[in-house]
């Protein structure tokens, strides 16, 4: 690869954007497959750095309560409280 690329790549390591590192390769395919421009490029990658940002910061959040397990609504069970409106919960 090209010392640009090493830069780069570098500087992510440094900045700590680990999901970047691991996406750039798909990305700058996917720019160049889909002639996307270097902002749409940035924002995909930069995409992938939030997301995962994101995901962590709920299971700290989750570990930090204190819960036992992470519960989600298809975990539910509806049989065991039936006055409960199962169709209604899930269109919310």
């Amino acid at each position: 690869m090209t010392s640009s690329y090493t830069q780069l790549v570098n500087n992510l390591e440094y900045l700590k954007l680990k999901q970047m590192i691991t996406h750039l390769n798909d990305v700058i395919d996917f720019i160049n497959t889909n002639n996307l421009s270097f902002v749409e490029g940035l924002t995909k990658l930069t995409a992938h750095e939030i997301d995962f940002k994101e995901a962590n910061m709920i299971r700290s959040m989750v570990k930090v309560g204190a819960f036992p397990h992470q519960k989600e609504l298809k975990d539910f069970d509806f049989e065991f409280q039936p006055s409960i409106n199962q169709q209604q919960i899930l269109d919310f």
